[in-house]
């Protein structure tokens, strides 16, 4: 049948657009990746980071409070990242916001969570250039700043400091950097006058959310353990359950017209996105992605499977026969496992690189502090639409239409490689994500359904995003 099916024939003329439209578009946010600071993605970065850091001061002293056998379980199960490597990258990130903020609060936060962390002659010259300055908020928090980390002498007699704790409450926003100032300079008797309000804790209820995920996450480890040992005990050939045609029957270079004319409209009305303010409404990114994505679905549809007499379930393996969720699962669950393998190897190698995440590329303004509609929105678009869409282009038409040419390695390299450039992320960050796309283009490859990458792909967007919600939120 599919030497009788005549291929589309498209013009040329569109088709050069086309790929004029997305090369300039890949080199545009090349460019800007490499230009711009993945701060400028962040909506009030400095309130964003300022939260990151209070909760993780916060957590750090819910541990301490917890009997000693769940200190240790915790420091012995969060082993990769120690202390001294999250302070390093938490003064990495606040030394980068001081530079890019305008904000004076930037500075001063920056120089509190040196004195917490002990960084005290980072801290002397940080205030020593503050004195250069001369003026401002900065020359007053280099007097309250210095008394309470460096004991140098606070200029005021003691009954002329009701001023201080007012002041810092309001020049300050709250969080725990502000009130572990307070504390300071209250432990060096330099605040007097009644105590005011303290910051309300939040400590101890989030240690509860942790031991929530930390189980889920055992839970999937258990999984995985599961996974790896059946199929260590069976065939390969025995974990296929899907239908999924791979390759598929048309040609690469019809494939490879199909999504260069759907990526250049996808990427037009991305740009309209600029123009067009969809995040004002909590369904707005959900339709802008519908649209976003509709070509990539639509075109295919039309030139790739409707003239073999194909449909979407059939031909990439969406609908399991008989017996087939539990080999399903199987490969799904290894699948996972090999992702956990990796990216426990690339936080090892990233602490012993000194390199790490930027906060911004991943940090989700509406989840964290968006009305309930809004997380709703991001919850559908992270785990639910992401997913679908991404490893049906990626890995079922990129990843298929390759495989007519290559064999499995460079297939899986090329694809994820593509969906990894994409993504726009640090180096870090672009090995996690190539990673899972190698990962995912083997589960597709070895059950023949992309169900297995979209369950795994849905998983590690759901634990993105419960841990903004449990964490930050």
């Amino acid at each position: 049948m599919n030497g009788q099916v005549q291929e589309p024939r498209f013009h040329p003329i569109p088709t050069l657009i086309s790929w004029g439209i997305v090369i300039l578009s890949l080199g545009f946010g090349l460019l800007a990746h490499m230009v711009f600071s993945p701060l400028m993605r962040v909506e009030h970065p400095e309130r964003a980071l300022l939260l990151i850091i209070n909760r993780e001061l916060e957590l750090r002293d819910a541990v301490k409070a917890r009997p000693s056998w769940e200190q240790r379980f915790f420091e012995i199960y969060d082993g990769i990242s120690n202390e001294e490597d999250t302070n390093r990258q938490l003064i990495q990130w606040q030394e980068e916001l001081a530079v890019f903020s305008k904000e004076p609060t930037a500075h001063i936060h920056l120089a509190i969570l040196e004195g917490e962390i002990g960084r005290l002659e980072d801290l002397r010259q940080r205030l020593a250039g503050w004195e250069k300055e001369g003026g401002g908020l900065l020359s007053l928090f280099r007097i309250l700043v210095g008394a309470a980390y460096l004991d140098t002498p606070f200029p005021f007699p003691f009954g002329n400091r009701r001023w201080v704790q007012p002041l810092i409450h309001e020049l300050l926003p709250p969080g725990e950097l502000r009130s572990r100032l307070l504390n300071r300079l209250e432990e060096r008797e330099i605040l007097s006058g009644p105590p005011e309000e303290k910051d309300p804790p939040e400590r101890g209820g989030r240690i509860g959310r942790i031991w929530f995920m930390t189980v889920v996450d055992l839970f999937l480890t258990a999984c995985f353990l599961w996974a790896f040992w059946r199929i260590l005990r069976g065939r390969s050939q025995a974990w296929r359950s899907g239908t999924a045609l791979i390759p598929p029957p048309w040609s690469g270079w019809t494939s490879l017209t199909v999504l260069v004319r759907g990526a250049a409209i996808a990427c037009l009305i991305s740009f309209l996105g600029f123009f067009i303010p969809v995040d004002q409404y909590p369904g707005g990114e959900l339709v802008f992605y519908t649209l976003f994505y509709f070509p990539l679905l639509l075109l295919p549809f039309r030139y790739l499977l409707k003239p073999h007499g194909l449909n979407f379930t059939q031909t990439f393996g969406l609908t399991l026969p008989k017996g087939g969720v539990r080999r399903l699962l199987i490969v799904t669950f290894a699948g996972m496992g090999f992702e956990l393998i990796g990216n426990i190897a690339l936080d090892i190698g990233a602490n012993f690189a000194e390199a790490g995440y930027h906060w911004g590329e991943s940090f989700d303004a509406d989840l964290v502090w968006g009305s309930t509609a809004y997380v709703a929105a991001g919850m559908a678009a992270n785990v639910l639409m992401a997913p679908f869409f991404e490893e049906f282009i990626f890995r079922g038409l990129l990843f298929g239409t390759l495989r007519r040419r290559f064999s499995w390695v460079p297939t899986a390299i090329i694809s994820a490689g593509v969906f990894s450039i994409l993504h726009g992320y640090g180096i870090l960050g672009f090995s996690t994500v190539f990673l899972s796309g190698v990962v995912w283009a083997w589960t597709y490859e070895k059950s023949g359904s992309l169900l297995p990458g979209m369950f795994a792909h849905a998983v590690n967007n759901l634990f993105y995003s419960l841990g903004l919600l449990l964490l930050l939120r």
